[in-house]
């Protein structure tokens, strides 16, 4: 497992200052955003809180006392993997390989702040939040709280391969090989809870996408190397593969020639794809302040 922290951006000098207002947040999922969140258009103190010498609700301004550091990510990784390979039945060399590899990640970001839990304990009737200090663990904890991502993505794979020499040619023996995969993925990368139910305001450094699915892709191919001279070898693939429910045929072809030790020249012309990936196809977007 690893662990990283990254450190506050320069942000009130990695201090969080008291926030003049509260803007909900937007979770883009699919055509039509959604508004998560409670619009507190200014984040006051009451005209009789100790200290208020306006006689009217007042906005704060300044540095929190105690806050955590802002901006700030601990971030804790696991993975694990696993395969087998297998060797040769008569004439033909068979490679075989099965996978299985899991990642997880805990995302905490710290220096978050509840607008609505610091409005409320600001106008609190008894023992208010005090903009001075002290303030209770309670308090503190409520109104920054730490916004906690589980992200996971998982791999498993099956691949079986076949090759042999069918025949003899000047430059040595004409090789075919023949193969088939098999893969899943899996992605599981939501945002934070606080920042998707858009409990706490917008964090410079903040992790605000959320993506979920899965990607199946399945493959055929076959590749012809023929050395037909000593200086000169050629080789042709075809590959068929199936994508979640995109399918795409794929051709290769390529050359060497080396006339002599010293000296080799390579060409190859083919054709590649790009299927769309799990968070294009899937259920993904972001939440962002209005």
């Amino acid at each position: 497992m690893q662990t990283e922290q990254y450190p506050s951006l320069p942000n009130t000098g990695g201090l969080l200052a008291y926030p003049p207002s509260f803007t909900p947040l937007i979770g883009t999922n699919g055509p039509a955003p959604t508004l998560v969140g409670t619009t507190i258009p200014a984040i006051t103190v009451p005209a009789n809180y100790p200290g208020n010498p306006f006689g009217v609700p007042a906005v704060v301004h300044g540095i929190v006392p105690r806050a955590p550091v802002a901006n700030t990510q601990r971030v804790a990784r696991a993975s694990c993997s696993a395969g087998v390979r297998s060797g040769k039945a008569g004439q033909w060399d068979i490679d075989t390989s099965v996978g299985h590899s899991r990642i997880t990640t805990r995302q905490a970001m710290y220096g978050n702040v509840s607008a609505t839990a610091l409005n409320a304990a600001l106008n609190r009737p008894v023992n208010p939040f005090q903009v001075n200090g002290p303030n209770s663990v309670e308090d503190l904890a409520a109104i920054f709280p730490a916004a906690v991502a589980d992200v996971s993505s998982e791999l498993n794979f099956v691949e079986f391969h076949v090759a042999r020499a069918i025949a003899p040619l000047p430059g040595g023996d004409l090789k075919l090989g023949i193969g088939a995969s098999y893969t899943t993925n899996t992605l599981d990368a939501p945002a934070p809870y606080l920042v998707g139910a858009g409990l706490v305001s917008s964090n410079d450094n903040g992790n605000f996408t959320f993506a979920y699915g899965s990607q199946t892709t399945s493959a055929l191919y076959a590749e012809l190397v023929a050395p037909v001279l000593k200086t000169l070898e050629l080789d042709g693939s075809l590959r068929y593969d199936h994508v979640s429910g995109y399918d795409n045929l794929t051709p290769k072809f390529g050359f060497k020639w080396a006339p002599n030790t010293q000296f080799a020249l390579r060409g190859t012309l083919g054709r590649g794809f790009r299927a769309p990936n799990q968070t294009e196809t899937n259920n993904s977007g972001q939440v962002y302040q209005t």
